[in-house]
């Protein structure tokens, strides 16, 4: 996740941890509190295996290609 989501994140919902550290401008959280709190909210997926995907292949303007496999 991106700083600007965590800080929006923060400032719009009042059940967001509390920080674990770090510093005010740059805040660390503890991970696990973090993800509980998102998978709440429905910004993280669930712990239930992705269904799979077929493979996408990606040609570039120099002729390589390349085929991403991912679940």
């Amino acid at each position: 996740m991106g700083r600007a989501a965590v800080a929006n994140w923060r400032c719009g919902h009042g059940d967001f941890p509390e920080p674990a550290g770090g510093t005010e401008t740059s805040p660390t959280f503890h991970r696990t509190a973090a993800e509980d709190r998102l998978r709440t909210h429905d910004k993280l997926p669930t712990d239930e295996p992705p269904t799979p995907h077929e493979p996408a292949t990606v040609t570039f303007t120099s002729g390589r290609t390349v085929t991403l496999l991912a679940p």
